[in-house]
Protein backbone atom coordinates (compact mmCIF):
# COMPACT_ATOMS: atom_id res chain seq x y z
CA UNK A 1 0.00 0.00 0.00
CA UNK A 2 2.83 2.37 0.81
CA UNK A 3 4.31 1.85 -2.68
CA UNK A 4 1.11 3.07 -4.32
CA UNK A 5 1.31 6.43 -2.54
CA UNK A 6 4.86 7.18 -3.66
CA UNK A 7 5.32 9.15 -6.87
CA UNK A 8 6.70 7.10 -9.76
CA UNK A 9 10.42 7.36 -10.41
CA UNK A 10 11.38 9.16 -13.59
CA UNK A 11 12.43 6.80 -16.33
CA UNK A 12 16.18 6.91 -16.78
CA UNK A 13 17.76 5.35 -19.80
CA UNK A 14 20.06 2.41 -19.13
CA UNK A 15 23.77 3.19 -19.09
CA UNK A 16 25.40 3.07 -22.51
CA UNK A 17 22.24 3.94 -24.47
CA UNK A 18 22.91 6.65 -27.02
CA UNK A 19 20.76 8.74 -29.30
CA UNK A 20 20.43 8.07 -33.01
CA UNK A 21 23.57 7.89 -35.08
CA UNK A 22 24.65 11.29 -36.40
CA UNK A 23 25.37 11.75 -40.07
CA UNK A 24 29.02 12.56 -40.78
CA UNK A 25 29.40 15.96 -42.52
CA UNK A 26 31.03 15.82 -45.94
CA UNK A 27 33.49 18.22 -47.51
CA UNK A 28 35.01 18.11 -50.97
CA UNK A 29 37.15 20.20 -53.29
CA UNK A 30 35.73 23.21 -55.10
CA UNK A 31 33.56 24.70 -52.37
CA UNK A 32 32.99 28.31 -51.34
CA UNK A 33 34.12 29.87 -48.08
CA UNK A 34 30.48 30.04 -46.97
CA UNK A 35 30.10 26.28 -47.48
CA UNK A 36 33.36 25.67 -45.61
CA UNK A 37 32.06 27.68 -42.65
CA UNK A 38 28.87 25.60 -42.63
CA UNK A 39 30.97 22.43 -42.77
CA UNK A 40 32.99 23.58 -39.74
CA UNK A 41 29.81 24.13 -37.74
CA UNK A 42 28.44 20.73 -38.75
CA UNK A 43 31.79 19.12 -37.87
CA UNK A 44 31.72 20.61 -34.36
CA UNK A 45 28.14 19.39 -33.82
CA UNK A 46 29.06 15.93 -35.13
CA UNK A 47 32.21 15.80 -33.00
CA UNK A 48 30.41 16.78 -29.80
CA UNK A 49 27.35 14.62 -30.48
CA UNK A 50 29.39 11.55 -31.34
CA UNK A 51 31.70 11.94 -28.36
CA UNK A 52 34.84 12.13 -30.47
CA UNK A 53 37.85 12.84 -28.28
CA UNK A 54 40.81 15.05 -29.19
CA UNK A 55 43.09 12.10 -29.98
CA UNK A 56 40.80 10.57 -32.61
CA UNK A 57 39.53 13.89 -34.05
CA UNK A 58 42.06 14.14 -36.92
CA UNK A 59 41.30 10.62 -38.18
CA UNK A 60 37.55 11.24 -37.89
CA UNK A 61 37.88 14.60 -39.67
CA UNK A 62 39.86 12.98 -42.47
CA UNK A 63 36.94 10.58 -43.01
CA UNK A 64 34.72 13.61 -43.74
CA UNK A 65 36.77 14.38 -46.87
CA UNK A 66 35.12 13.42 -50.14
CA UNK A 67 36.93 11.21 -52.62
CA UNK A 68 38.71 13.94 -54.59
CA UNK A 69 39.69 15.97 -51.53
CA UNK A 70 40.86 12.90 -49.59
CA UNK A 71 42.94 11.71 -52.53
CA UNK A 72 44.53 15.15 -53.01
CA UNK A 73 45.30 15.36 -49.30
CA UNK A 74 46.97 11.93 -49.27
CA UNK A 75 48.97 12.72 -52.41
CA UNK A 76 50.28 15.96 -50.92
CA UNK A 77 50.90 14.43 -47.46
CA UNK A 78 50.76 10.64 -46.96
CA UNK A 79 50.66 11.12 -43.17
CA UNK A 80 47.70 13.52 -43.30
CA UNK A 81 45.54 11.61 -40.83
CA UNK A 82 48.30 11.68 -38.20
CA UNK A 83 48.50 15.50 -38.12
CA UNK A 84 46.96 17.60 -35.36
CA UNK A 85 43.38 18.78 -35.80
CA UNK A 86 44.27 22.45 -36.52
CA UNK A 87 46.94 21.40 -39.04
CA UNK A 88 44.54 19.05 -40.82
CA UNK A 89 41.76 21.64 -40.89
CA UNK A 90 44.11 24.22 -42.40
CA UNK A 91 45.41 21.78 -45.02
CA UNK A 92 41.91 20.58 -45.94
CA UNK A 93 40.67 24.16 -46.25
CA UNK A 94 43.56 25.04 -48.56
CA UNK A 95 42.59 22.20 -50.90
CA UNK A 96 38.79 22.47 -50.59
CA UNK A 97 38.01 26.19 -50.77
CA UNK A 98 38.23 28.16 -53.99
CA UNK A 99 39.96 31.44 -53.10
CA UNK A 100 37.98 34.58 -53.94
CA UNK A 101 39.12 38.18 -53.39
CA UNK A 102 37.52 39.88 -50.39
CA UNK A 103 36.47 42.81 -52.59
CA UNK A 104 34.44 40.43 -54.78
CA UNK A 105 32.76 38.92 -51.71
CA UNK A 106 31.93 42.37 -50.35
CA UNK A 107 30.45 43.41 -53.69
CA UNK A 108 28.29 40.27 -53.69
CA UNK A 109 27.19 41.10 -50.14
CA UNK A 110 26.14 44.62 -51.04
CA UNK A 111 24.14 43.33 -54.01
CA UNK A 112 22.04 40.90 -51.96
CA UNK A 113 18.29 41.46 -52.19
CA UNK A 114 15.45 39.80 -50.35
CA UNK A 115 13.62 37.56 -52.78
CA UNK A 116 9.89 37.85 -53.31
CA UNK A 117 8.22 35.65 -50.73
CA UNK A 118 11.51 35.04 -48.89
CA UNK A 119 11.08 35.28 -45.15
CA UNK A 120 13.14 37.90 -43.35
CA UNK A 121 14.97 35.37 -41.15
CA UNK A 122 16.10 33.49 -44.23
CA UNK A 123 17.32 36.68 -45.85
CA UNK A 124 19.11 37.80 -42.67
CA UNK A 125 20.82 34.38 -42.49
CA UNK A 126 22.03 34.80 -46.08
CA UNK A 127 23.37 38.27 -45.27
CA UNK A 128 25.14 37.02 -42.15
CA UNK A 129 26.59 33.98 -43.96
CA UNK A 130 27.96 36.13 -46.77
CA UNK A 131 29.27 38.75 -44.31
CA UNK A 132 31.26 36.10 -42.40
CA UNK A 133 33.30 35.47 -45.54
CA UNK A 134 34.12 39.16 -46.01
CA UNK A 135 36.66 39.49 -43.17
CA UNK A 136 34.30 41.60 -41.08
CA UNK A 137 34.56 41.90 -37.31
CA UNK A 138 31.76 40.69 -35.01
CA UNK A 139 30.45 44.24 -34.49
CA UNK A 140 30.15 44.70 -38.24
CA UNK A 141 28.10 41.51 -38.56
CA UNK A 142 25.62 42.97 -36.08
CA UNK A 143 25.48 46.21 -38.08
CA UNK A 144 24.88 44.26 -41.29
CA UNK A 145 22.06 42.29 -39.72
CA UNK A 146 20.49 45.51 -38.44
CA UNK A 147 20.97 47.10 -41.87
CA UNK A 148 19.17 44.19 -43.48
CA UNK A 149 16.30 44.77 -41.05
CA UNK A 150 16.25 48.44 -42.07
CA UNK A 151 16.39 47.41 -45.72
CA UNK A 152 13.40 45.13 -45.35
CA UNK A 153 11.25 47.41 -43.22
CA UNK A 154 11.89 50.52 -45.32
CA UNK A 155 11.38 48.73 -48.62
CA UNK A 156 14.39 50.38 -50.21
CA UNK A 157 18.08 49.43 -50.25
CA UNK A 158 19.71 51.46 -47.48
CA UNK A 159 23.06 49.73 -47.10
CA UNK A 160 24.97 52.89 -46.22
CA UNK A 161 25.63 51.85 -42.62
CA UNK A 162 27.02 48.52 -43.81
CA UNK A 163 29.16 50.04 -46.54
CA UNK A 164 30.90 52.32 -44.07
CA UNK A 165 31.49 49.56 -41.51
CA UNK A 166 34.35 47.78 -43.26
CA UNK A 167 37.40 47.09 -41.12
Amino acid sequence: MLLLLQPPHPATPPAGVRGPKLERPQVDAGMSTENWNVFLRRWEVFRAGSGIDAASSPAQLFQCAGGALGDRRLKSDPDAASRTLPELLQAMRALAVIPVAVSVLRTELLQLNQGRGEQFRSFAARVRGKAETCSFHAETLTILTMSSATYCSAGCPTWTSAANAWD
